[in-house]
C-alpha cells in the first residue's frame, strides 16, 4: 500500500506469518533511508505480558503522568512510548524487575493526541493506550 498525502509518500509492506504475526514496515519513499520503522505484532495474543494492577494516572494527561504494575517474573522490564507514526518517544529499562514497578513520567513539549505503551519483559509485551490532551 502506498500513501501519498502531498508532502510524503510513504510505503507500507505488511507480512501474515504462519506463526500468526504480523510483521510491517514503513518507508519514506522521498528519502534514501531503507525503512523509518519496522516491527513485528503478535496479532493472536500468544505473547501477552501478564500484568497486575496496572495503571496509568492520570489519563488522559498533558505529558505527566504516573505508571504502576506489578510483574511476576524476574527479567529485565523495558517501558516505551511511541507516537501513531510509531517513533519511539520515551524508553526505559529496569533490570531483573520482579514486583511492583513505578516511575512518575514526564513527556516534555508532547503534542495532543494518541499515544501506545508498550511494557516488555523478554519476548512478551502488554500495550495500552496513552492520551495526551
Amino acid at each position: 500500500m502506498i500513501i501519498d498525502d502531498g508532502s510524503a509518500s510513504l510505503k507500507h509492506n505488511m507480512f501474515v506469518h504462519k506463526s500468526e504475526m504480523l510483521e510491517f514496515e514503513v518507508f519514506d519513499l522521498t528519502k534514501q533511508e531503507k525503512s523509518v520503522y519496522g516491527d513485528k505484532i503478535d496479532i493472536k495474543g500468544k505473547e501477552k505480558l501478564k500484568l497486575n494492577n496496572l495503571a496509568i494516572f492520570p489519563n488522559p494527561n498533558s505529558g505527566k503522568f504516573r505508571l504502576s504494575f506489578d510483574i511476576e517474573n524476574d527479567e529485565t522490564v523495558t517501558v516505551k512510548i511511541f507516537d501513531m507514526d510509531g517513533k519511539t518517544l520515551f524508553e526505559s529499562e529496569t533490570m531483573n524487575n520482579k514486583g511492583k514497578y513505578f516511575a512518575k513520567i514526564n513527556l516534555k513539549s508532547i503534542q495532543s493526541g494518541k499515544y501506545i505503551l508498550k511494557i516488555q519483559q523478554g519476548k512478551k509485551f502488554k500495550t495500552k493506550r496513552l492520551y495526551i490532551k
